[in-house]
């Protein structure tokens, strides 16, 4: 049976995945993560941020140990370059993998409102593991 793909490692793309496996344990299920796939609480990358904790210090799991606690592929480090619904693929490269289902499970960013005397120009964005939205613009669908 071809696999169900979460493309996403965030808590959305963990949770669903842990949901599925309460289900049906064998399954096959395939995640993408377009970072190094760890897990954390993403409430405590503001403490962490402030406190000069590293990425690694807020981590519960690395892609490796989320995959056997999953039953589950786990690819970080994957970019998804195209989805083509027709077809059901999802390519990666030069890789194309047939999925029986997808989600995107990418996760949000927050809405930016203008307000002068903020410093909002100053901020920086903090992911354990890298940007969470690189490569996200770069989707394409195909119809």
């Amino acid at each position: 049976m071809k696999p169900l793909v979460i493309i996403g490692t965030g808590l959305g793309g963990y949770s669903l995945a842990r949901e599925v496996r309460k289900l049906d344990s064998d399954r096959a299920l395939v995640l993408i993560s377009a970072d190094d796939g760890r897990y954390y609480s993403k409430p405590m990358l503001s403490n962490a941020y402030t406190s000069g904790k590293t990425p690694e210090a807020i981590a519960n799991a690395d892609a490796a140990a989320m995959a056997k606690q999953l039953n589950a592929e786990v690819r970080p480090w994957t970019t998804v370059t195209a989805v083509d619904p027709a077809a059901h693929t999802v390519s990666t490269g030069a890789q194309a993998l047939e999925y029986q289902k997808l989600v995107f499970a990418l996760g949000a960013d927050p809405i930016r409102i203008a307000v002068s005397g903020t410093a909002q120009d100053r901020g920086s964005r903090c992911a354990a593991g890298g940007d969470h939205g690189r490569g996200t613009d770069r989707v394409r669908v195909r119809q």
